[in-house]
């Protein structure tokens, strides 16, 4: 078990080696200098998209600035060992597909369920409804359910308990 974490961990920290080929010195030189090897090995692009990485390095990152063999060097190891593989993202959804852009959605519209009627419905800018509890039983001036259902609960675990005699 300890030799299966230790060769885990050993595994996942080793460098994730550059393909060894003309340039690779100068890509550890520069480019390892701020970040691991493994960094370089995912990423994959063309001569001009490494080109603008390069610049986006330098205008953001302070990468300093690579004389012209030396970043000429450096781009083509890159673009001929880690060039795109492909479409590696899906294509764009049709624009039909796409959710509608914000501020164009249509005006709410009110719905009403199936045989409700509207008189109880809240509008709006009407009051809200006077606290307490808001049942159909109220205007018949019965007990609402939940009232009912505390004073069971209550006389049930109270009320009924057996009580200590007194000898």
């Amino acid at each position: 078990m300890l030799i299966g974490g230790c060769l885990t961990l050993w595994i996942a920290l080793a460098p994730a080696p550059l393909i060894e080929a003309p340039g690779v010195a100068l890509v550890r030189a520069h480019c390892t200098a701020c970040h691991s090897e493994h960094l370089i090995t995912q990423n994959r692009d063309t001569a001009a998209g490494w080109t603008r990485t390069i610049r986006w390095m330098q205008a953001t990152q302070n990468l300093w600035p690579l004389d012209t063999k030396t970043e000429g060097t450096i781009v083509a190891y890159l673009a001929k060992n880690y060039p795109p593989r492909g479409a590696f993202r899906r294509a764009p959804l049709h624009p039909s597909l796409m959710p509608p852009k914000v501020g164009t959605l249509p005006p709410p519209q009110k719905v009403s369920p199936p045989g409700a009627d509207s008189s109880h419905i809240p509008q709006p800018g009407t009051p809200p409804p006077q606290a307490g509890i808001s049942c159909a039983c109220q205007s018949s001036g019965e007990e609402s359910p939940p009232l009912v259902a505390l004073i069971t609960i209550f006389v049930f675990f109270f009320a009924r308990r057996p009580r200590a005699s007194s000898a």
